[in-house]
């Protein structure tokens, strides 16, 4: 994959760690506007690089793994929203579940993401190195045919003089001197 597949990888990481922030924000304070607006902030950024992502290594080695952390990001997502819902009511229960749902679900995905993260740089790597050899190969033919072409021409060049050294009799710098001799009157040497 190319190296913007890495992109997405980043803002799904930094989006699930916003989010967690958020989610803990609401659970302090669940009247705390800035904190909810965050959180869909937070998924909405992340789902935006999901579908990123998906799209980019759609038919590839990658495209199972990303499939499987859908699965793992919608079951921190119902844990979320379960927890906002908690907050509104109940501290300690919203508490409790952050910390025995929402905290391994996030786990869990953030391990996926990393695992993934370094399978796509070491695939991006994989990918640098080929297009390097190919540029590479590219150049060295390049130089070849700008070789064959610089020895076509002088080949050409020779060619061309001897043919025209054998048309003229002679050094073509004899033959303008016969010219000029005979332009100017003296047919003494013609």
């Amino acid at each position: 994959p190319p190296r913007s597949t890495l992109f997405p990888y980043t803002t799904l990481f930094r989006s699930g760690l916003q989010s967690g922030q958020a989610l803990r924000n609401i659970v302090m304070d669940p009247s705390d506007s800035q904190a909810v607006q965050n959180l869909r902030k937070s998924r909405d950024a992340y789902d935006a690089a999901y579908a990123q992502l998906s799209q980019g290594v759609q038919g590839s080695a990658l495209a199972a793994a990303v499939q499987e952390m859908q699965a793992l990001r919608q079951a921190q997502s119902v844990a979320q929203d379960r927890i906002v819902m908690l907050a509104a009511e109940d501290y300690d229960a919203a508490a409790a579940a952050l910390k025995a749902e929402e905290t391994p679900a996030w786990r869990k995905l953030r391990s996926a993401l990393l695992q993934e993260l370094k399978a796509a740089r070491e695939a991006a790597e994989v990918s640098h190195v080929a297009t390097r050899a190919s540029a590479q190969r590219m150049q060295l033919w390049s130089g070849l045919l700008a070789l064959l072409a610089v020895l076509t021409s002088a080949v050409m060049l020779w060619v061309m003089v001897r043919t025209l050294r054998s048309e003229l009799g002679g050094d073509p710098a004899d033959a303008r001197k016969a010219l000029r001799r005979v332009a100017e009157g003296d047919l003494t040497e013609a």
